[in-house]
C-alpha cells in the first residue's frame, strides 16, 4: 500500500536510513475502512497525525519497536505507546490497531552471534492492543515476548457518534484560523537543466511525461526595448533643454543589459 518511508528517523536509525517524503503520508480505501498508519515516534508529530485526519482516516495502523527491552526504557516506553495511541484514537476519531514487535531469546541469540553479548537488551516487548475512538480497549493490551494475534469487532458507525462531540476534520478543526499544508510529492534526488534549454524529466517527478519541457525565459540577456539612439522627434527639434532624458540611462527591466528606453534617448531631438 505504501513504501513505508518513515517521515523522520530516530537516533541510530539515521545511520542506516534516510527520511521519507510526503508521498507515504497517506490514507487508503480498504474493504474494512479508510486505513492510515504511522511508525514509532511519528505519533508525536502532531502535524503528521493531522495530515491523516484530514484524509478521513478511520482505522489507524500503529507500528512500534520493542524498545521497552532496552536499558533505560523499560519503565517508560510502553507507557509512551499507550499514551500516544489512545490520544490518537480520540483526536482522530479512529480505531487504532497497535502492533509492537517482541524480542525473544531467538532474537538475542542472533544478535549475540553477530555482535557479542547484549548487556543493554533483554527479552520482552510486544505491547499490542486495539483501541476504540472513545479510547476503551477492544482487545489487549498484550505484552510479552511470545507472538500473539489480537481480534476485535469494530463498527465504523461508532465514529459518527464520537464526531458528534469531537470532529478533528470538521467543527473541531477550526479551518478559519488553523491551516496545515502537506507536500505529498515523491522526492527526487536529481534535477537537471540541459544546455539546450530543455528540462529532461525523471520518473520520480509528479509531472513526468515522455515529452521534455521547454524552458521559458522572461527576457534574453542584453535584449533592449528600443534600439540605442532612437529619438521621439526628428533630429534638431527640441521640446526641452538639450541633455534632459526621458528615462535614466542604464535603467534595467529584468535581465542584465535590458533597458526600458535607450540611453541617450531625449524628448526632443
Amino acid at each position: 500500500m505504501t513504501n513505508g518511508g518513515q517521515t523522520f528517523r530516530t537516533f541510530a536509525e539515521r545511520t542506516l536510513w534516510a527520511q521519507g517524503d510526503g508521498s507515504t503520508l497517506n490514507v487508503f480505501d480498504t474493504k474494512v475502512g479508510r486505513l492510515g498508519g504511522l511508525i514509532c515516534w511519528e505519533h508525536t508529530m502532531n502535524r503528521a497525525r493531522q495530515a491523516l485526519v484530514g484524509l478521513g482516516e478511520q482505522i489507524h495502523a500503529s507500528s512500534w519497536p520493542g524498545l521497552s527491552t532496552l536499558a533505560g526504557f523499560s519503565d517508560t516506553f510502553d507507557d509512551q505507546v499507550e499514551a500516544t495511541t489512545r490520544h490518537h484514537a480520540l483526536t482522530s476519531q479512529s480505531f487504532v490497531v497497535i502492533a509492537q514487535n517482541p524480542v525473544n531469546q531467538q532474537v538475542l541469540d542472533v544478535l549475540e552471534a553477530a555482535l557479542g553479548p547484549q548487556e543493554f537488551l533483554t527479552t520482552g516487548g510486544g505491547w499490542s492492543a486495539i483501541i476504540h475512538p472513545m479510547t476503551p480497549y477492544l482487545a489487549g493490551p498484550h505484552t510479552g515476548p511470545e507472538e500473539k494475534i489480537l481480534y476485535a469487532t469494530i463498527d465504523l458507525e461508532d465514529i459518527t457518534g464520537v464526531k458528534m462531540f469531537v470532529d478533528s476534520n470538521g467543527h473541531y478543526a477550526r479551518g478559519d484560523i488553523l491551516r496545515l499544508s502537506v507536500d505529498d510529492r515523491a522526492a527526487v534526488s536529481v534535477s537537471r537543466t540541459s544546455g539546450n534549454g530543455v528540462v529532461p524529466m525523471v520518473s520520480g517527478d509528479p509531472d513526468f511525461s515522455s515529452e521534455p519541457r521547454p524552458v521559458t525565459t522572461h527576457a534574453s540577456a542584453c535584449a533592449t526595448h528600443a534600439p540605442a539612439g532612437v529619438t521621439h522627434a526628428p533630429a534638431g527639434v527640441t521640446h526641452a533643454p538639450a541633455g534632459v532624458t526621458h528615462a535614466s540611462a542604464g535603467v534595467t527591466h529584468a535581465s542584465a543589459c535590458a533597458t526600458h528606453a535607450s540611453a541617450v534617448g531625449v524628448r526632443g531631438g
